[in-house]
Formats: C-alpha cells, structure tokens, sequence
C-alpha cells in the first residue's frame, strides 16, 4: 500500500511517461506538465495533465489485517496546448498511442518519480475512460479554458494505507 504522496506520485509518473513517449518522436520541444486548467492559456505546445476527479475505487478489496486503507481511482484529463489546432489533435493521438503501449505504471516507474512511495509488487493501470461530452458541460461551464478535446485517463488502483509514513511532504525527483 502507498503513502500519502502517492497521489501526487502517480501525476508526476504519468508525466514522466508521456514526455518520454513524446521526445521518442523527435519533438523535444513539446512540453509535458502536471497543472490546473489555468496552465491551458500558455502560448507554448505542449500536453498539461489535470487531476480532475479522485474518488473510491469500489472494485478494490483489501485483505483483512492490512490495517485501514484508501483505495481510490484517479480521473485525469489529459489537454493540449498552445500551437495550432491539428498540432493540438496531433499531441492527443502520440499521447493515446504512448498510453495504449504501456498502460502500466510499474513499481520501478513510479519510484524513479518518488522512492518509497509505492511497494516493490504495487502497479497503477492506466486505461481510457469513455465520457459522454454532455457529462463535461459543468467543468466547461466552470473552466472554459478546458473546453477543447482532451482524453479522460483512468489510474487505478491506487491504494493509500492510513498508516503514517514516517515522513510527511512530497519529495518528486524529476
């Protein structure tokens, strides 16, 4: 089970990945960050991650014994920036391609983002959630700067124990 930081882990693995799958094709230039939607307005190209929803993950059952734990299902949207409209779409489709081929975060991906987070056994999948686009009408209502095609990606499970860490605070090495 994972820590407090795991959620937050898990923004900054995915980041890592799809700025790896995005330099793979020879555009270094493209920019990859975790942000809010306030991040969308920036001139420059780019794909900015947005923890949109977090909520339980009913699906998960955890052994008796293992002490108190919280798993949750992250919902991100994923959004490109900047740049003309098919380099916006062009972004979507190497992100949906990077995601497809390696839709798992493992042990060894998230603990290069933050060691000690996550166990040597826990994984994160990653996977595409279907969303009816009058189901987005309210967040584009609340932030109109969301309203352009993004993809909904689902990470799951993510299985926080209750137990204190021993050490607070988020320590990303990027």
């Amino acid at each position: 089970m994972a820590t407090a930081d795991a959620i937050a882990t898990v923004t900054a693995a995915i980041v890592q990945h799809l700025l790896r799958a995005i330099e793979a094709t020879g555009r270094t230039e493209i920019d990859v960050k975790a942000g809010s939607a306030g991040d969308l307005a920036t001139p420059e190209s780019g794909v900015t991650v947005v923890l949109h929803h977090v909520s339980p993950d009913q699906a998960v059952r955890v052994a008796p014994g293992r002490g108190a734990t919280v798993p949750l299902v992250l919902r991100y949207l994923v959004v490109p920036r900047g740049g003309k409209p098919l380099e916006q779409q062009g972004l979507l489709g190497t992100v949906a391609t990077a995601l497809a081929a390696h839709p798992v975060l493992t042990s060894d991906d998230l603990a290069a983002v933050t060691p000690g987070v996550f166990g040597p056994e826990e994984r994160v999948e990653l996977s595409f959630e279907s969303v009816p686009p009058d189901a987005l009408v309210p967040v584009w209502r609340a932030r109109p700067e969301l309203r352009q095609p993004c993809l909904v990606v689902l990470a799951r499970p993510v299985v926080l124990s209750a137990a204190p860490s021993g050490e607070p605070g988020l320590h990303v090495v990027q």
